[in-house]
């Protein structure tokens, strides 16, 4: 053994850079004209820059339902479109729920990519489409009137904190069309 030597996995690794961005893949497109789930999944389908999911029940430029509104009045929709993981369902299913995509009500569905640790403001481009995270979603009790239990059944533990792992809403920064498959990466990471 030489002086000075350090094994590998005993190193500090250097931060991503620019190009070494992680990247996953579309797995799931999912929309609903109402807001009843569960939302129906599709091949492919338009996000319109400002709007979100071309269909979709919270494609609109203001808010459009129940809590914002009467909060806030016809706020700025910061909450077009909903984007969760595979990492959420296969969650799901260690708990004994084994429900479609579409069952928490996202748009989209990322393989490959979790959305656990992504920040506000952070971009994430799919295909052509180009997405800005503007809430942490924390899952609701309308979950439990499609699926009882489905609300709790999202949490997850970090450190003995409990943690609601629902996603993250977003807006559509930059709009086209996206089909199951296409390459998502997540623009400005760490």
């Amino acid at each position: 053994m030489r002086l000075g030597w350090i094994p590998d996995e005993n190193l500090e690794k250097p931060a991503l850079q620019a190009e070494e961005t992680p990247e996953g893949s579309l797995a799931a497109l999912c929309s609903a004209p109402t807001a009843a789930l569960p939302k129906f999944q599709q091949d492919r389908a338009v996000f319109l820059a400002g709007l979100g999911m071309q269909g979709d029940f919270h494609a609109n430029q203001t808010m459009n339902y129940g809590y914002y509104k009467r909060l806030y009045g016809q706020p700025e929709n910061w909450r077009q479109v909903l984007i969760t993981d595979t990492a959420i369902y296969a969650h799901l299913h260690d708990q004994g729920i084994d429900l479609p995509y579409g069952s928490t009500n996202e748009n989209i569905v990322l393989d490959g990519l979790t959305t656990k640790n992504l920040q506000i403001g952070q971009r994430i481009r799919i295909g052509e489409v180009v997405l800005e995270v503007s809430e942490r979603r924390s899952p609701c009790s309308t979950l439990d009137k499609y699926h009882p239990g489905l609300k709790d059944a999202m949490l997850s533990y970090h450190n003995g904190e409990k943690i609601r792992d629902g996603g993250v809403l977003a807006r559509v920064i930059c709009g086209g069309e996206l089909r199951l498959g296409d390459s998502a990466q997540i623009l400005n990471y760490g």
